[in-house]
């Protein structure tokens, strides 16, 4: 890729796929990775964006455009040295990541070198710590595995890390001010619109760096609890630089966007490109700066963009003779919505997301000749987050065709492009994605409209647009075609809600799926407004289907909002809890968070951070049921204005009560930092009935600290786990301030350990409360604290006497040769669990043998299921849908299970597998079952004579119960739903069904045809222990049953089969008399020619698609393809034995010499043809033929209309004169002297149109 030019194209709206990709990947970065030991990686990782070694940096292109706008020396001097004081962050930024490397014994980076130009080289500003005892572990960097654990860094590695921070940021923040406008007193007012498109992503990205360099560094420093008095002033420089970049982007882009004064086509693509352009390139940046705040975004968060971009206007109009109208500005529009009412002030600005994304596009088209063809008319489906598909249809009773679903073809369909001729013509022409979806007629290459794809984007919502003033524009043409104005999204926007649990989850306040507010545009938040006023609402739809809700783990609701006034006020429902928000005047300049300036105010985070202590979230903290359908309303119930920019959901651990005793259920317990008392007891855990078997703990004991775990049985200790500090450590000074002494923490860390059985923990303490004096003088408490994890097996003889029970009814007998007939995988599954939590001390001899016939039990299942991987474990014969995963991660499967995740109405989300008629017996009925852990919309369809089974399963999602020994399955310990799965109706979580066979038909193959799959966007699954086994013989009365269906399914078989073969038999037959012999892969015959081609009309199939996966072909789409690539052979043959280059003219007067009026037109059947409209034109070709024998007969074939002449030009035969109103084919043998020929076509009337030249070399026997 030339990055140059593509920058370069950005400044001609040509999108640089680069410098977006740059952009996307910097702010993903920063916003998604930790810190600590990954800040590092994170900056050389934009590094290699910023500054690639194999070619010019991002910054050196961004340069190169703008050259390409100023001429004068001295213009060149400024931008020459913008350009060297960029170049001089590379080398500072690399000392940085590498000083985090190397205190963490890590190895450094190589270093990035440009492939051209001077690179500034600065020296290192770190110490020497080689020769530092405490240092050895980082003194192996450049040999230590990148993947090992880090060390715990010296206090030499910690400083210089401090000292790279500070030198690169000082460069840094020099530089800045100096790239925000640096061309002011340069250029005009015109010409810094244009420049700023590509001068603010400059400014961005230096900006970010520094934004990365302050967020990582602080991570760095807080994670190894270095100065944090210190870091804590850092803390609030990068607040600051926060709010002043943001607010200098703001007062920049506004200052140069163009005012929306009018709407013709030349103000609103401006305004488009301007806005488009910047976006993409800075804002969409910006966007993501106040999530790089550490205190208000402590860990990774998944931000979501709402905001639309446009592509340019295209059409109705584009080129009239011979001169582009891109950009008219005489014609002008009103503006409408879907409901094709007019938009307020009717502005552009005023088209918002509106929670719906464009899923099925037609074009209603009208034709009359290749001279009068145009779109007048579109038919469009949305998918809403509403659950209330949109229809979008303006027809028209002139249009004469439509044109096919654009979004079979292009899911992510991303640009919209015309071609339109006016002058003589009216021709308009929907071109898609490069390809021409209009049919009749073909627009001139140069009448294109220049929308590009752009990186990352696709096309969210589509509106016609027709001038109100059509008059004013020359030879406009019908008034009844229509122009288009396509907004567009980011590929990964969804209107679906999703939180995550390890991330905060931050979505557009736009985004309600039922509001009385108002949506306002606002361009620096990444998404509209939405204002509410007093007792104003907005209701959303929250998906938490991950979240681990058995760990009590809760959220807190916070959001991004402006207001003017004090006194604010906002009632928050989410799963029927109501809390109360406060909101304050965000325009108070004693604000202390981070206020961002945008166009309807400023935007705040409320509840604010508590900065003394960041982690701590108390207020507006909800617990949420694991379930995709949680409502959540937000009310204004103040009397203040509110103006919404966006909802965060921020994960909170809460303390979980202890499982009761006898639940078998893991129990978690936190130490807090506890300071130690010598010869001190303090019980952690105990039982009067549950003896633990396992335990696991992390934690810390600092300076001087002394400890050990006790674990006891029955009051007598039977483990014990010591752990002792090393003392006090001290650490250099800071800001030059004297060496001091610090709190030390020494890691201690067990995993999961089997152990005699317990059923009491407790911690004695052996240190008192101080540590002995450091060097220094100082002393620091002796503390600890720790996260410790107990668990249960299953140990007395009653558990190891039922489950074996169990074990052995799986099988028919006690030799275990046989699966009982009504067991299922599942049971299976459950057993394995008890099998496995026998305890290895007590039972390891039973347990091993009890697991090796549980294991057989497994075997005889996979056997006598007749799918393929039933649970997963093998994909071979499973169709899946993009959306559709596997996962591991569920408590309610031993092992893996099918995830069907939301498909936001572009993806596919679905399994299938078909059962061959093979593996089926005659006359059985066959059993259908599964399990099903959660599900909204989950379709469940088996088919063999025609979906006898068609379900539709929303399952519940409800929690594990402990393993036991009992009868009893972990599924499921009920949760509190309304629903009636969930009172007393057959267990939702299972699905069993039945399906009988008849008759076998090997030939046919209709085999059982099983899939899932989701029956609606919004929907999702979690599926396994999936089977098909076969369940008994039919009865005699079954057997009537089914033979009667049966006969209905092979009497329609056969209809259809004979109504295909009568589309297919004329088709087939037509190809068969172009070839020798009629096969399709050997020659064609002497007699075929292009027209005879040409007359082939492929047949409409109705199954092109596959009848339950609409993303893959169906049974027909194999049939139209061996005729396209018979075709298509047929084509090429043809081309190969005409002496004369490009014959067909397919690639347009490409080999042909033209004069006077002569141009390509398209044909009624799509054809291109050679048109000469006067007496004056003419076009030529020279050819010449090879292995020349002058013996050889040629034959010359023509198929044209009009009036016109074609000879060979040696003058010793007759031209082929043609003077008819319709196509007709002449033919000439001749003989040739020599091996060149000229051909020469020559009109003698107004018009003349040739479909096809073709001299052959005729055989012998010819």
């Amino acid at each position: 890729m030339d990055t140059i030019n593509s920058l370069v194209n950005i400044y001609k709206d040509t999108p640089g796929s680069y410098v977006q990709f740059a952009q996307m990947a910097i702010r993903d970065a920063f916003l998604v990775l930790p810190g600590g030991q990954t800040a590092a990686w994170a900056i050389n990782k934009v590094l290699g964006l910023i500054f690639p070694s194999h070619e010019k940096s991002l910054f050196d292109q961004i340069m190169e455009a703008v050259k390409e706008m100023v001429e004068a020396d001295f213009k060149n001097l400024a931008l020459n040295q913008i350009q060297a004081v960029i170049e001089g962050f590379r080398s500072p930024l690399g000392h940085f990541s590498d000083s985090i490397q190397l205190a963490l014994g890590k190895p450094t980076f190589p270093t990035s070198f440009p492939p051209s130009g001077v690179s500034i080289i600065m020296p290192s500003n770190s110490t020497d710590c080689s020769k530092d005892s405490d240092c050895n572990c980082s003194n192996s960097a450049p040999n230590s595995d990148s993947n090992a654990a880090p060390c715990t860094p010296c206090s030499c590695r910690i400083s210089n890390v401090y000292q790279e921070f500070t030198n690169t940021r000082d460069i840094i923040e020099a530089a800045l001010p100096g790239l925000l406008n640096p061309l002011n007193n340069i250029l005009n007012g015109t010409s810094m619109a244009d420049y700023m498109k590509m001068g603010l992503p400059l400014y961005v990205i230096a900006a970010s760096l520094n934004l990365a360099l302050h967020k990582n560094y602080i991570a760095f420093a807080q994670k190894w609890d270095y100065d944090p008095a210190g870091t804590n002033v850092i803390v609030r420089n990068l607040r600051d630089r926060i709010i002043e970049y943001s607010n200098n982007v703001y007062t920049i882009f506004t200052k140069y966007l163009p005012p929306l004064t009018d709407n013709s086509k030349s103000g609103l693509n401006a305004y488009i490109r301007y806005t488009r352009n910047i976006t993409l390139n800075a804002l969409d940046t910006v966007a993501g700066w106040p999530m790089m705040n550490t205190n208000d975004y402590p860990i990774g968060t998944n931000v979501k963009f709402t905001r639309i971009l446009f592509n340019d206007i295209v059409g109705p109009v584009e080129y009239y003779k011979g001169s582009p109208t891109r950009d008219d500005s005489s014609l002008h529009f009103n503006l409408y919505d879907l409901n094709k009412k007019q938009l307020p002030n009717n502005s552009i600005s005023d088209y918002f997301y509106n929670g719906m994304q464009l899923s099925s596009l037609k074009f209603q088209t009208f034709y009359h000749s290749y001279k009068e063809c145009y779109p007048l008319g579109l038919d469009a489906s949305y998918d809403a987050n509403n659950g209330v598909p949109i229809r979008q249809l303006q027809s028209n009773s002139r249009g004469t065709s439509w044109s096919n679903n654009l979004f079979e073809d292009w899911p992510l369909l991303s640009s919209l492009n015309m071609a339109s001729t006016q002058g003589g013509y009216d021709v308009a022409n929907i071109i898609a994605e490069g390809d021409t979806i209009s049919s009749g007629c073909d627009g001139d290459p140069r009448t294109i409209s220049h929308n590009p794809a752009y990186v990352n984007q696709r096309i969210q919502a589509i509106y016609p647009v027709q001038p109100t003033n059509p008059s004013s524009y020359p030879g406009y043409g019908s008034t009844d075609k229509i122009g288009l104005i396509t907004t567009l999204i980011p590929n990964d926007t969804t209107y679906l809600i999703d939180l995550n649990p390890e991330e905060i989850s931050t979505f557009p306040a736009e985004l309600s799926y039922d509001t009385n507010g108002t949506t306002l545009i606002e361009y620096m938040n990444g998404a509209a407004a939405l204002q509410l006023m007093p007792n104003q609402y907005a209701k959303y739809i929250i998906s938490n289907y991950d979240m681990d809700t058995s760990s009590s783990q809760g959220v807190q609701v916070r959001v991004r909002a402006a207001t003017t006034q004090d006194g604010g006020s906002l009632s928050i429902t989410v799963n029927q809890q109501t809390q109360t928000l406060k909101l304050s005047n965000t325009t108070n300049t004693d604000y202390t968070q981070i206020v961002i300036k945008g166009k309807q105010g400023y935007y705040g985070l409320f509840p604010p951070t508590d900065s003394q202590n960041p982690k701590q979230r108390t207020s507006n903290i909800f617990q949420l049921p694991n379930s995709y359908n949680n409502t959540a309303i937000i009310q204004n119930n103040s009397q203040v204005p509110i103006i919404l920019d966006r909802i965060e959901f921020v994960p909170v651990s809460a303390p979980a009560p202890d499982p009761s005793p006898d639940s078998g259920k893991p129990i978690h317990k936190s130490v807090p930092k506890t300071v130690t008392q010598l010869s001190t007891t303090k019980e952690i855990w105990s039982s009067t009935s549950e003896y633990a078997t396992t335990i696991s703990f992390t934690g810390n004991v600092y300076n001087d600290a002394s400890i050990t775990f006790q674990l006891l049985s029955s009051g007598q200790v039977v483990k014990e786990f010591p752990f002792t500090g090393n003392g006090v450590a001290s650490k250099p000074g800071f800001h030059g301030s004297s060496p001091s002494c610090y709190d030390t923490p020494y890691p201690f860390s067990q995993p999961d350990l089997s152990v005699p059985k317990y059923n009491k923990l407790q911690v004695v303490m052996k240190s008192d409360g101080y540590s002995k004096p450091c060097d220094l003088g100082d002393s620091f408490p002796n503390t600890f604290d720790a996260e410790i994890d107990i668990k249960f097996n299953l140990s007395d003889t009653a558990d190891l006497a039922q489950i074996t029970a169990q074990v052995q009814g799986l099988f028919t007998s006690s030799s275990s040769t046989e699966l009982s007939p009504n067991v299922s995988g599942y049971q299976i599954d459950q057993i394995a669990l008890k099998v496995n939590a026998l305890s290895d001390e007590v039972f390891c001899k039973e347990k091993i043998v009890l697991r090796k016939l549980v294991n057989k039990a497994k075997q005889f299942m996979k056997t006598r299921n007749l799918l393929i991987g039933g649970d997963f474990e093998i994909l071979d014969k499973w169709a899946l849908g993009t959306q559709a995963t596997i996962k591991d991660n569920s408590s309610l499967f031993k092992g893996n299970h099918l995830f069907l995740q939301p498909t936001n109405g572009i993806s596919s989300s679905y399994a299938y597998q078909k059962i061959d008629e093979s593996k089926l017996k005659p006359y059985t009925r066959y059993n259908v079952s599964g399990f099903v852990a959660q599900s909204e919309h989950l379709e469940i369809v088996v088919s063999r004579y025609g979906k006898e089974i068609d379900k539709i399963l929303n399952v519940p999602y409800e929690e594990a119960l402990p393993v036991s020994s009992g009868n009893q399955s972990t599924c499921c310990k009920p949760s509190s739903c309304s629903c009636s799965a969930c009172t007393g109706g057959p267990h939702p979580h299972f699905f069993s069904y039945s399906i009988d066979v008849g008759k076998l038909y090997p030939d046919l193959n209709p085999g059982i045809e099983f899939g899932l799959r989701l029956a609606h966007p919004s929907g999702y699954a979690k599926v396994g222990n999936l089977e098909i086994v076969e369940e008994r013989p039919l009865t005699n009365t079954e057997i009537r049953k089914i033979q009667r269906k049966e006969e209905k399914w092979k009497k329609a078989w056969d209809t259809e089969r004979a109504e295909i073969n009568a589309i297919l038999q004329p088709v087939i037959n037509q190809i068969n008399a172009f070839y020798t012999n009629g096969d399709w892969n050997g020659s064609i015959l002497p007699h075929v020619t292009y027209q005879d081609l040409y007359n082939i009309v492929l047949p409409e199939l109705s199954k092109l698609r596959h009848w339950f996966m609409k993303d893959r072909p169906g049974e027909h789409y194999t049939i139209l393809q061996q005729f396209k690539q018979a075709l298509e052979r047929v084509f090429n043959q043809l081309e190969e034995r005409n002496l004369i280059h490009n014959g067909s003219f397919t690639n347009g007067l490409a080999n042909w010499l033209v004069d006077g009026d002569t141009q390509i037109t398209t044909l009624e059947n799509g054809n291109l043809a050679l048109q000469l409209s006067d007496w004056d034109a003419s076009a030529s070709q020279s050819i010449d033929i090879s292995d020349f024998d002058e013996d050889k007969e040629y034959t010359v074939r023509v198929y044209a209309k009009g009036k016109g002449t074609i000879r060979t030009v040696n003058c010793e035969n007759e031209p082929l004169s043609f003077n008819t109103n319709t196509f007709t084919i002449l033919e000439q043998r001749l003989y040739f002297d020599n091996p060149s020929v000229l051909l020469h076509i020559q009109s003698e009337g107004s018009e003349f149109v040739i479909g096809s030249v073709e001299l052959i070399e005729l055989s012998d026997d010819e």
